[in-house]
């Protein structure tokens, strides 16, 4: 997977990116993984930190 960020984007905003059979995730389990992942980028403990940083 290339790692040219402006790239990537640009082929995202035409839809030439796909998803791969499988890896995706939807419902609850979804909503926890994105949750997760935000958590872990913005360096939050807990949903009500990572809400405070939304209303910002």
């Amino acid at each position: 997977m290339s790692t040219n960020y402006d790239e990537l984007a640009a082929r995202a905003e035409r839809g030439d990116l796909t998803v791969k059979p499988g890896p995706v995730r939807r419902g609850t389990e979804a909503a926890t993984e994105a949750q997760r992942l935000l958590m872990e980028a913005t360096g939050t403990t807990n949903a009500d930190e990572l809400a405070a940083l939304a209303i910002r």
